[in-house]
């Protein structure tokens, strides 16, 4: 008896998998499925005349039938142990030749406005926006409140908030409804329009 019926192991394509409506790359997880032909892919080869064409192995390995040439064949990036033990930031470290097949360098770094919702990154600086504030200086430049409004020390000033939404006469008499009214700029302020 086979070591595979002996564990339990049929190399057999159940016909439930076939029946089955998830996507083959799913079914081919399962036990029973996994030795469907639509589980299996056949080998890369390298077939004679991928040696004898004489066009560059850049276009040759694009070809049915060269894919398993050695030329081809691209090694798994590495990780060398230098690459944790130096202090640079990941960025930088992810361009090394060495350290291009780290798990850190796999995925693209999140933003800061993920990071900063994480527990570890509370105090970093890049999250910590400071409130906004009115300095003695905003009110006598000459530059106008939209300029002077994109300023570190002048964010907080009155003149840079948003007006409250207001509800001018108008909306009343227009004949459409509140739902197409409330999104017109002079009506959003308007009590049918908070409900």
């Amino acid at each position: 008896m086979s070591l595979a019926l002996a564990v339990g192991v049929h190399a057999t394509c159940n016909p439930y998998c076939e029946d089955k409506t998830q996507g083959w790359e799913k079914k081919c997880d399962w036990g029973g499925c996994y030795s469907c032909t639509e589980c299996s892919s056949p080998p890369p080869v390298c077939k004679p005349f991928c040696e004898d064409k004489t066009q560059a192995w850049d276009d040759k390995c694009t070809w049915t039938g060269c894919t398993g040439c050695t030329e081809c064949i691209v090694p798994e990036p590495v990780c060398k142990p230098f690459c944790e033990d130096k202090t640079q930031g990941w960025t930088d470290k992810c361009t090394w030749g060495g350290c291009n097949g780290c798990t850190e360098c796999s995925a693209p770094a999140p933003d800061w406005d993920a990071k900063c919702t994480w527990g570890g990154c509370n105090g970093c600086t890049e999250c910590s926006s400071p409130p906004p504030v009115c300095k003695p200086f905003c009110e006598g430049k000459t530059q106008g409140w939209d300029a002077k409004c994109t300023w570190d020390g002048c964010n907080g000033c009155t003149e840079c908030s948003s007006p409250a939404p207001v509800c001018k006469p108008f909306c009343e008499g227009k004949t459409q409804g509140w739902v197409d009214k409330c999104t017109w700029d002079g009506c959003i302020g308007c009590s049918e329009c908070s409900v």
